[in-house]
């Protein structure tokens, strides 16, 4: 069986090389296709909060997030465990999982709590739901404000679910444990999340190239196995052959995928988690009942929904892309309140 296994692994890789070498010039078109996403949407969203979340876990100033807002105490976790879940929520995969990489390489959380806060902070960002899913795609912001919102109150039912009940665990210290801060180096955090960036850029640029060649075949045969297949790989274009669908089965669609996420979502988490010997097991069980959850979520009724009724262009809608004001004032606010608090302590 693993011999079988093996052999088709091989073949399918060398078939892929083959149409990589065939058709060069169109894989060229879709690599720059990639490279337009991170250059335009994901870099300016993603590259701050990674510097913003190293600061944080260097200062040790996830002890005084968590207390302020515990939300780590729906799974059973410190509270000083909220920071990754907050700025998941806030800013987006896969800041959440990297700064619970970040707490457990720190020693403030231990490997299965880790492993708990890797399911339970690996979301969306507001910024990208309502602005490029919401209005680019469905062309309603509502709807991108809803299923936002739709998308954290599924998070935490499927992780509480999978964690709780599923995969029960004892967590480490009851009590909470408490980020230990060390000095804090500006431009340590901005290469760590310089290399962080082009990691996540690398597997978006891969999975544009894959998805692109197999879709050019799948999407003629039908439009609905082409939105699934495309969202078990990259949610983003899976929401949008979900908007070319339309009707209650794209929104359906469209929850599946941004509840799901994608293996290349899983890939971007795994370059972090795998060097610390941190098991996707419990994020990727989480993140499939979140997708089911979500796509029952995204078929209730919306006043402005409208379809464009064409699968979008992803690379040119990402540069509608805008930056929402929320995730900015809310971690500016934090951090305000933990320097007010450091500088009255002394």
């Amino acid at each position: 069986m693993k011999r079988l296994s093996k052999i088709i692994s091989v073949s399918l890789l060398f078939l892929f090389a083959v149409i990589l070498t065939v058709f060069s010039e169109r894989a060229c078109e879709l690599a720059r296709d990639g490279l337009r996403i991170c250059a335009l949407s994901v870099i300016p969203s993603l590259f701050p909060y990674m510097v913003v979340s190293q600061l944080i876990i260097g200062g040790g100033a996830c002890d005084f997030i968590g207390r302020l807002l515990p939300v780590s105490r729906l799974y059973g976790l410190p509270k000083s465990a909220g920071t990754p879940i907050i700025l998941g929520a806030l800013c987006g995969f896969p800041v959440g999982a990297k700064t619970a990489c970040e707490m457990y390489r720190n020693g403030s959380v231990s490997k299965v709590e880790a492993e708990v806060l890797i399911s339970a902070a690996n979301n969306t960002g507001p910024s990208f739901v309502v602005s490029v899913i919401g209005a680019s795609f469905f062309g309603s912001t509502l709807f991108g404000w809803q299923l936002y919102l739709f998308q954290l109150v599924s998070s935490v039912i499927a992780a509480v679910a999978v964690n709780r009940i599923f995969f029960p665990f004892k967590s480490a210290d009851s009590k909470g444990a408490v980020c230990k801060p060390k000095k804090i180096s500006i431009y340590r955090s901005v290469a760590d999340s310089t290399v962080s960036v082009l990691t996540v850029c690398g597997f978006i640029v891969f999975f544009t190239v894959v998805s692109g060649f197999c879709l050019t075949y799948i999407k003629d045969l039908s439009q609905p196995l082409a939105g699934l297949f495309s969202s078990l790989l990259e949610f983003c274009t899976g929401a949008g052959f979900a908007s070319s669908i339309g009707g209650k089965q794209g929104q359906l669609l469209c929850g599946l995928a941004v509840g799901w996420s994608g293996i290349s979502v899983f890939c971007q988490t795994a370059a972090f988690s795998a060097p610390l010997g941190l098991s996707l097991k419990r994020c990727i069980c989480t993140k499939a009942l979140q997708g089911l959850i979500l796509g029952i979520l995204a078929m209730l009724p919306t006043l402005d929904t409208a379809s464009r009724g064409s699968y979008p262009v992803i690379y040119e809608e990402a540069s509608l892309l805008l930056s929402s004001p929320l995730p900015v004032a809310l971690i500016s606010g934090l951090l305000y309140f933990f320097v007010l608090k450091r500088v009255t302590n002394t």
